[in-house]
């Protein structure tokens, strides 16, 4: 999954992506 490759730094710069990458752990 490409949202596994995303940085703590970029979700923490894009909020979206860490409610969606959220959602996949769920």
């Amino acid at each position: 999954m490409k949202f596994q490759m995303h940085s703590p730094q970029n979700v923490s710069q894009r909020p979206e992506l860490k409610l969606l990458k959220m959602s996949f752990l769920d």
